[in-house]
């Protein structure tokens, strides 16, 4: 019984932080609406993991289009350097993740909410390099 209330307990607690979370980022209307639906209980953390992949392949190709834009606006050798800091926060953010999936709850949940986290907070640093540029 009581480990039963323990999974309750982390169930409320992963479904009110994912939401507030998702709030914090320019997230795509169709992620608000599968996150909506995810159903709390024994399943949720696929069910949120499902959305975060979901909306990662979505935020993927706006992360690869403001790339696109910022080296664009860059002469050769700042362009190599952005090409090379881009590799590295790439590696940087899967070697995090993967930590991150060992911490406990839902670890597929864990994982996938961090690469789209990760994701989303790059978008935001290459559009504020592109103002910097401009």
């Amino acid at each position: 019984m009581k480990s039963i209330l323990t999974i309750t307990a982390l169930a409320c607690l992963a479904l009110g932080a994912q939401t507030s979370r998702a709030d914090e980022w320019k997230v795509s209307r169709e992620y608000k609406q599968c996150t909506n639906a995810v159903t709390p209980g024994k399943t949720e953390g696929r069910g949120f993991a499902a959305c975060d992949r979901a909306e990662l392949q979505r935020q993927d190709i706006t992360l690869n289009e403001v790339y696109r834009q910022l080296k664009s606006q860059l002469p050769t050798d700042q362009a190599a350097i952005l090409t090379k800091a881009q590799r590295g926060w790439l590696r940087q953010r899967e070697d995090w993740c993967q930590f991150e999936k060992t911490l406990g709850g839902f670890p597929e949940q864990n994982y996938s909410w961090c690469v789209l986290e990760a994701t989303l907070r790059q978008i935001e640093t290459l559009r504020l390099s592109i103002q910097r540029v401009v």
